[in-house]
């Protein structure tokens, strides 16, 4: 609430993953509260989600390049900040840019502020952002594609086994099962698990 809507306005939907954090009575409460709608991402498809799987990768990447482990909640808003002003080669632009209009102003520009002789006047500044807001069109990411192994015998099969993918106690089994197939779609099976129905 106090990061996110106070900046960006109250999301239409918000795509989550089956975390037990998104399934909580309280994230549900609160979606409920701000009038938005959830999808859940089902499991072993996180295409369904790859705007936050790409981030998160890429976050990853920023952390743990970073030489002492034990600050990464030090230095994590900074990192951020790389991240929000860095050009996307589709784009050749900055995710500040298109979310605010403009580039953001680096701590490095604190220090050595640049002088601008022309200065818009306020609302020339705002008839020319609207303008250029209006022509904006989203930018097809690239996406990867990477062959997938799928057994052959998976599209007429009556279980399933799935993999575990919460932290297991020792020596326990890695897969669970066996588990009926009800449906079948082009990305996810529908299954009875434990007398409920669940897509994976």
């Amino acid at each position: 609430m106090q990061n996110w809507v106070t900046v960006f306005g109250t999301p239409i939907t918000i795509t989550t993953d089956r975390g037990a954090q998104f399934e909580s009575e309280l994230f549900n409460s609160l979606a409920k509260l701000l009038g938005s709608n959830r999808t859940r991402c089902t499991a072993y498809y996180p295409q369904a989600n790859g705007m936050v799987e790409r981030f998160r990768r890429q976050l990853n990447a920023a952390l743990i390049s970073h030489s002492d482990p034990s600050q990464l909640t030090k230095f994590l808003q900074l990192v951020v900040l790389g991240i929000q002003t860095a050009v996307k080669t589709d784009s050749q632009c900055s995710a500040s840019e298109l979310v605010f209009g403009t580039t953001l102003r680096l701590p490095g520009e604190f220090i050595n502020p640049h002088t601008d002789s022309k200065t818009l006047d306020l609302e020339t500044y705002a008839d020319q952002l609207r303008n250029q807001m209006s022509k904006l069109n989203p930018i097809n990411t690239h996406e990867q594609s990477r062959a997938t192994f799928l057994p052959k015998d998976l599209s007429n099969c009556s279980h399933v086994w799935i993999r575990c993918d919460k932290i297991k106690a020792p020596l326990s089994p890695p897969f669970e099962g066996p588990l009926k197939v009800t449906s079948r779609k082009p990305k996810y099976f529908v299954i009875q698990k434990q007398g409920n129905i669940d897509s994976v």
